[in-house]
């Protein structure tokens, strides 16, 4: 029991090396610093709450135009009943 316990806290380190390793992992085998790895953080946060804004700013703009449509509509719709009558 004991030596399955150790070999299983051995695979969870390996493990976690390996998933440092990835990360650390940049192009042309270039290994990502630190500062690296946090500025790639922080750009990643960055991006999701920018998406947020925009689908709020995009809701904005889809409501105004839904608006403005609507009002074309109704003055369209006003101008061919008068000219009917």
């Amino acid at each position: 029991m004991n030596h399955s316990t150790q070999q299983d806290n051995i695979d969870n380190n390996s493990k976690a090396e390996s998933n440092e390793e990835d990360e650390r992992k940049g192009l042309h085998d270039y290994r990502k610093t630190d500062l690296d790895l946090e500025i790639e953080r922080e750009l990643q946060e960055m991006m999701e709450n920018d998406d947020k804004e925009v689908k709020k700013e995009n809701k904005r703009f889809k409501l105004f135009s839904f608006l403005a449509m609507l009002v074309i509509a109704i003055m369209a719709i006003i101008r061919f009943i008068h000219k009917m009558i």
